[in-house]
């Protein structure tokens, strides 16, 4: 696909990152940003990274591969997005309103949808909310416990 027709969209450019680092053995940000550029994709670092971290991208000696998406990753990284990003939780029925810094609710909804609790039906994300819709009113309120314990742990530290 020539550069001019490759569309410029969030999702084009990580389906190009994983069909690079499955291609290639890359060993440093630099170079898998030059592949990019090459492809037509100009990326900032920070950005790179967001998107190794969303795709499950490690590195060892090797150099990057992506690491296969369990149930135990994902909720790593739930777990961690947690840590970094909720200051808020309020449940009302079956929705949960959480609270991000400024840029952080649509990190912390993808970190949600991809761990794929049982009982949430979705997260509607905006600049620093996010809505989790769940299946009942009981499932609110154990995640509300689950999360004000991410949330406790993150005031004690």
């Amino acid at each position: 696909m020539s550069e001019i027709n490759q569309p410029k969209t969030r999702s084009a450019r990580l389906q190009s990152i994983t069909d690079i680092i499955g291609q290639n053995r890359i060993r440093s940000q630099r170079e898998l940003a030059q592949l990019l550029a090459d492809s037509g994709f100009d990326v900032a670092q920070p950005t790179l990274s967001r998107d190794l971290f969303d795709l499950g991208v490690a590195k060892n000696s090797a150099g990057y591969y992506i690491i296969d998406s369990d149930a135990i990753t994902n909720y790593t990284r739930l777990e961690k997005s947690l840590r970094e990003l909720l200051v808020y939780i309020q449940t009302s029925d079956q929705f949960c309103v959480l609270r991000t810094p400024p840029g952080g609710a649509h990190l912390l909804a993808g970190a949600i949808d991809r761990s794929k609790i049982d009982g949430v039906l979705g997260t509607i994300a905006g600049d620093d909310t996010v809505l989790m819709i769940t299946r009942d009113k009981k499932v609110a309120n154990d995640i509300f416990s689950k999360f004000m314990q991410s949330l406790e742990a993150k005031v004690k530290e």
